[in-house]
């Protein structure tokens, strides 16, 4: 088995997506999205060499910068890509938090709702 890192584009199923970051056992990762489905604020469009560097088997696909976790043994790493990317990705999971966050207290608040946040679902 191949060890993932951050900046590997994996798959898993039908799905894919780039690890973002690696704790014991399991990736935080964002998915990849096909261009047909619906915008999302954190959605990062991607040119065609960092998605030829990816390996991504569908050549229109954006990332999408929620992330999600999932389990290492059940990932195959596909492709890498590059820094620059890696960089723009997280100022994107960085903006979509602070976004929900604010969402989060113009509904409740002064709620604390950082832990609630910071859980992430499983892909």
């Amino acid at each position: 088995m191949t060890d993932i890192l951050v900046g590997d584009v994996v798959s898993c199923r039908r799905s894919f997506l780039l690890v973002v970051k690696i704790m014991p056992g399991e990736a935080v990762l964002c998915p990849f999205i096909s261009m047909s489905e619906l915008r999302h604020r954190a959605d990062l469009d991607l040119c065609w060499v960092d998605l030829a560097d990816a390996n991504l088997p569908i050549p229109d696909m954006r990332l999408r910068g929620v992330p999600c976790r999932k389990q290492l043994e059940s990932l195959t790493r596909i492709g890498r890509v590059q820094a620059d990317v890696q960089s723009l990705i997280m100022r994107k999971i960085t903006e979509e938090m602070r976004q929900i966050d604010r969402l989060c207290l113009r509904r409740n608040g002064c709620e604390m709702i950082s832990a609630r946040r910071r859980i992430l679902r499983d892909c």
